[in-house]
Protein backbone atom coordinates (compact mmCIF):
# COMPACT_ATOMS: atom_id res chain seq x y z
CA UNK A 1 0.00 0.00 0.00
CA UNK A 2 1.06 3.69 -0.31
CA UNK A 3 1.80 6.20 2.26
CA UNK A 4 2.74 3.07 4.65
CA UNK A 5 6.54 4.14 5.72
CA UNK A 6 8.22 1.70 3.05
CA UNK A 7 11.00 4.40 1.87
CA UNK A 8 11.60 6.19 4.78
CA UNK A 9 11.65 2.57 6.76
CA UNK A 10 13.98 0.91 3.92
CA UNK A 11 16.06 4.25 4.16
CA UNK A 12 17.30 3.61 8.34
CA UNK A 13 18.71 0.38 7.38
CA UNK A 14 22.24 0.93 8.38
CA UNK A 15 24.42 2.58 5.86
CA UNK A 16 21.35 2.64 3.34
CA UNK A 17 21.33 3.78 -0.64
CA UNK A 18 18.22 4.11 -1.44
CA UNK A 19 17.63 3.81 -5.24
CA UNK A 20 14.47 5.95 -6.52
CA UNK A 21 13.35 4.37 -9.36
CA UNK A 22 11.25 7.01 -12.17
CA UNK A 23 7.85 6.50 -11.85
CA UNK A 24 6.56 4.76 -15.41
CA UNK A 25 3.29 3.74 -17.25
CA UNK A 26 3.50 -0.06 -17.67
CA UNK A 27 0.36 -1.14 -19.96
CA UNK A 28 0.51 -4.70 -22.59
CA UNK A 29 2.68 -3.50 -25.32
CA UNK A 30 3.58 -0.21 -23.61
CA UNK A 31 6.35 0.73 -20.76
CA UNK A 32 7.71 4.29 -20.53
CA UNK A 33 9.34 6.81 -18.19
CA UNK A 34 7.02 9.48 -17.06
CA UNK A 35 8.18 12.22 -18.87
CA UNK A 36 7.05 14.71 -15.74
CA UNK A 37 9.11 12.41 -13.12
CA UNK A 38 12.59 12.66 -15.89
CA UNK A 39 12.34 16.58 -15.47
CA UNK A 40 12.57 16.39 -11.82
CA UNK A 41 16.03 15.81 -10.20
CA UNK A 42 14.58 13.65 -7.23
CA UNK A 43 11.71 10.66 -7.18
CA UNK A 44 8.55 10.31 -5.07
CA UNK A 45 10.54 8.68 -2.47
CA UNK A 46 12.60 11.87 -1.83
CA UNK A 47 9.80 13.66 0.20
CA UNK A 48 9.88 10.91 2.71
CA UNK A 49 13.82 11.58 3.61
CA UNK A 50 14.39 15.02 3.00
CA UNK A 51 12.38 18.36 4.73
CA UNK A 52 12.87 21.67 3.32
CA UNK A 53 14.40 24.70 4.94
CA UNK A 54 15.92 28.15 3.85
CA UNK A 55 19.03 28.98 4.10
CA UNK A 56 20.03 32.68 5.45
CA UNK A 57 20.40 33.66 2.12
CA UNK A 58 16.69 32.75 1.34
CA UNK A 59 17.53 29.98 -0.63
CA UNK A 60 16.38 26.62 -0.88
CA UNK A 61 17.79 23.86 0.78
CA UNK A 62 17.09 19.78 2.31
CA UNK A 63 17.69 18.21 5.57
CA UNK A 64 17.63 14.77 5.87
CA UNK A 65 14.66 13.28 8.19
CA UNK A 66 17.22 10.53 9.21
CA UNK A 67 20.47 11.49 11.16
CA UNK A 68 23.27 11.49 8.97
CA UNK A 69 21.54 10.31 5.84
CA UNK A 70 24.07 11.66 3.27
CA UNK A 71 22.48 12.59 -0.16
CA UNK A 72 25.40 12.29 -2.32
CA UNK A 73 26.41 9.28 -1.25
CA UNK A 74 22.86 7.97 -0.43
CA UNK A 75 20.02 8.37 -2.57
CA UNK A 76 20.27 7.82 -6.21
CA UNK A 77 17.23 8.72 -8.87
CA UNK A 78 18.53 7.16 -11.54
CA UNK A 79 16.55 7.99 -15.15
CA UNK A 80 17.90 5.38 -17.24
CA UNK A 81 19.37 2.02 -16.86
CA UNK A 82 22.80 3.33 -17.60
CA UNK A 83 22.47 5.61 -14.36
CA UNK A 84 21.14 3.01 -12.46
CA UNK A 85 24.22 1.12 -13.14
CA UNK A 86 26.37 4.15 -12.38
CA UNK A 87 24.12 4.60 -9.11
CA UNK A 88 25.48 0.63 -8.39
CA UNK A 89 29.49 1.67 -9.03
CA UNK A 90 29.16 4.66 -6.99
CA UNK A 91 27.46 2.51 -4.05
CA UNK A 92 30.29 0.01 -4.64
CA UNK A 93 32.85 2.95 -3.78
CA UNK A 94 30.86 4.01 -0.89
CA UNK A 95 30.67 -0.01 0.92
CA UNK A 96 34.37 -0.22 0.57
CA UNK A 97 35.00 2.87 2.25
CA UNK A 98 32.51 1.81 5.01
CA UNK A 99 33.98 -1.76 5.19
CA UNK A 100 37.13 0.06 6.51
CA UNK A 101 35.02 1.74 9.81
CA UNK A 102 35.58 -0.41 12.81
CA UNK A 103 31.90 -1.91 13.85
CA UNK A 104 30.08 0.01 10.84
CA UNK A 105 28.36 -2.99 9.65
CA UNK A 106 27.44 -3.76 6.08
CA UNK A 107 25.82 -1.10 3.35
CA UNK A 108 22.15 -2.13 2.56
CA UNK A 109 20.75 -1.53 -1.33
CA UNK A 110 17.38 -0.75 -0.97
CA UNK A 111 15.39 -1.34 -4.55
CA UNK A 112 12.19 1.57 -4.46
CA UNK A 113 10.33 -0.30 -5.96
CA UNK A 114 11.10 -3.43 -8.40
CA UNK A 115 7.68 -2.35 -10.66
CA UNK A 116 9.82 0.34 -11.75
CA UNK A 117 12.73 -1.41 -12.15
CA UNK A 118 11.53 -4.33 -13.92
CA UNK A 119 9.77 -1.43 -16.21
CA UNK A 120 13.33 -0.03 -16.67
CA UNK A 121 14.91 -3.37 -17.31
CA UNK A 122 12.18 -3.77 -20.16
CA UNK A 123 12.50 -0.62 -22.20
CA UNK A 124 16.29 -1.45 -21.73
CA UNK A 125 16.27 -4.90 -23.48
CA UNK A 126 13.78 -3.52 -25.72
CA UNK A 127 15.92 -0.35 -26.74
CA UNK A 128 19.65 -2.98 -26.17
CA UNK A 129 17.38 -5.82 -28.90
CA UNK A 130 15.54 -3.11 -31.00
CA UNK A 131 12.29 -4.82 -30.59
CA UNK A 132 8.76 -3.12 -29.65
CA UNK A 133 7.76 -6.17 -27.06
CA UNK A 134 9.28 -8.70 -25.41
CA UNK A 135 7.80 -12.31 -26.26
CA UNK A 136 7.58 -14.41 -23.15
CA UNK A 137 10.74 -16.08 -23.79
CA UNK A 138 12.38 -12.69 -23.27
CA UNK A 139 10.68 -11.95 -20.26
CA UNK A 140 12.32 -14.92 -18.92
CA UNK A 141 15.44 -13.02 -19.84
CA UNK A 142 14.74 -9.97 -18.40
CA UNK A 143 13.78 -11.75 -14.70
CA UNK A 144 16.92 -13.72 -15.44
CA UNK A 145 19.02 -10.03 -15.68
CA UNK A 146 17.14 -9.02 -12.32
CA UNK A 147 18.17 -12.14 -10.61
CA UNK A 148 21.78 -11.33 -11.74
CA UNK A 149 21.71 -8.29 -10.78
CA UNK A 150 20.93 -8.86 -7.38
CA UNK A 151 23.59 -11.61 -7.06
CA UNK A 152 26.35 -8.70 -8.45
CA UNK A 153 25.24 -5.92 -5.77
CA UNK A 154 25.06 -8.76 -2.99
CA UNK A 155 29.29 -9.40 -3.79
CA UNK A 156 29.56 -5.89 -1.94
CA UNK A 157 26.01 -5.10 0.04
CA UNK A 158 23.33 -6.61 1.32
CA UNK A 159 19.27 -5.79 -0.84
CA UNK A 160 16.14 -4.81 0.19
CA UNK A 161 13.35 -4.72 -2.39
CA UNK A 162 10.77 -3.02 -2.00
CA UNK A 163 7.48 -4.42 -3.97
CA UNK A 164 4.01 -2.84 -4.27
CA UNK A 165 0.83 -4.89 -3.68
CA UNK A 166 -2.35 -5.18 -6.16
CA UNK A 167 -5.68 -6.30 -5.82
CA UNK A 168 -6.58 -10.15 -6.43
CA UNK A 169 -8.95 -10.21 -9.46
CA UNK A 170 -10.84 -13.01 -7.87
CA UNK A 171 -11.03 -12.06 -4.00
CA UNK A 172 -10.07 -8.35 -4.08
CA UNK A 173 -7.57 -8.75 -1.37
CA UNK A 174 -3.92 -7.41 -1.59
CA UNK A 175 -1.44 -9.35 -3.13
CA UNK A 176 2.56 -8.38 -3.67
CA UNK A 177 3.67 -7.76 -6.91
CA UNK A 178 7.00 -9.34 -6.91
CA UNK A 179 9.70 -8.79 -9.21
CA UNK A 180 11.64 -10.68 -10.12
CA UNK A 181 9.66 -13.43 -10.00
CA UNK A 182 10.60 -16.01 -7.14
CA UNK A 183 12.75 -13.63 -5.22
CA UNK A 184 10.64 -13.07 -1.98
CA UNK A 185 11.88 -17.17 -1.53
CA UNK A 186 15.21 -16.66 -2.27
CA UNK A 187 15.45 -14.34 0.17
CA UNK A 188 16.32 -14.63 3.80
CA UNK A 189 13.15 -12.33 5.47
CA UNK A 190 9.90 -11.32 3.93
CA UNK A 191 8.82 -7.80 5.48
CA UNK A 192 4.68 -6.62 5.61
CA UNK A 193 4.47 -3.07 6.85
CA UNK A 194 0.85 -2.03 7.88
CA UNK A 195 -1.19 0.50 9.84
CA UNK A 196 -3.38 -0.98 12.92
CA UNK A 197 -4.95 0.86 15.14
CA UNK A 198 -3.60 -0.25 19.06
CA UNK A 199 -5.49 0.59 21.71
CA UNK A 200 -3.54 1.70 25.03
CA UNK A 201 -4.31 3.21 28.12
CA UNK A 202 -8.23 3.18 26.55
CA UNK A 203 -7.10 5.23 23.81
CA UNK A 204 -6.89 3.86 19.97
CA UNK A 205 -3.74 5.56 18.32
CA UNK A 206 -2.68 4.65 14.87
CA UNK A 207 0.97 2.04 14.68
CA UNK A 208 3.66 1.03 12.16
CA UNK A 209 3.44 -2.66 12.58
CA UNK A 210 6.07 -5.18 10.55
CA UNK A 211 5.15 -8.55 10.13
CA UNK A 212 7.98 -10.70 9.07
CA UNK A 213 6.27 -13.53 6.93
CA UNK A 214 9.53 -15.73 6.80
CA UNK A 215 13.16 -16.22 7.07
CA UNK A 216 15.84 -18.42 5.69
CA UNK A 217 17.94 -18.35 9.06
CA UNK A 218 15.57 -20.13 11.53
CA UNK A 219 12.28 -21.32 9.19
CA UNK A 220 11.65 -22.31 5.97
CA UNK A 221 10.60 -19.96 3.49
CA UNK A 222 7.73 -21.81 2.04
CA UNK A 223 6.06 -21.76 5.41
CA UNK A 224 2.54 -19.82 5.94
CA UNK A 225 2.20 -19.84 9.37
CA UNK A 226 5.48 -18.71 10.30
CA UNK A 227 4.71 -14.41 11.38
CA UNK A 228 6.47 -12.38 13.94
CA UNK A 229 4.87 -8.90 14.63
CA UNK A 230 7.18 -5.95 15.54
CA UNK A 231 5.15 -2.64 16.74
CA UNK A 232 6.76 0.59 15.63
CA UNK A 233 10.00 -1.11 14.05
CA UNK A 234 13.42 -0.22 13.02
CA UNK A 235 15.58 -2.41 10.67
CA UNK A 236 17.07 -3.80 13.64
CA UNK A 237 14.52 -4.56 15.59
CA UNK A 238 13.15 -6.62 12.58
CA UNK A 239 16.38 -8.24 11.85
CA UNK A 240 16.58 -9.23 15.77
CA UNK A 241 13.17 -10.93 15.96
CA UNK A 242 14.09 -12.93 12.95
CA UNK A 243 17.15 -14.04 14.27
CA UNK A 244 19.26 -12.64 11.46
CA UNK A 245 23.10 -12.94 12.78
CA UNK A 246 24.15 -9.41 13.52
CA UNK A 247 27.60 -9.64 11.41
CA UNK A 248 25.57 -10.05 8.55
CA UNK A 249 23.60 -6.41 9.20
Amino acid sequence: DTKIGKTYFGASFPNAVIIDFTPVKLAFGTAKLDETALKRNYGEGFRSLFSPFRNPDNTLAWKPKIKNFDYNKQYYFPKSWEEFQVALEKTKYYAEDISVVPNSGKVWVIIDDSYRWRTMEIIHYLKANKRKWPSQQEFGLITQAMASQITTIRDFANVAIIHRTTREFETGNRIPLVYPTSVDFDSDLTIELVHRDISESGKSTKHQVALIHSTGHDFPCNNPNYQIEVIDPTPEDVLAAAHVPVPLW
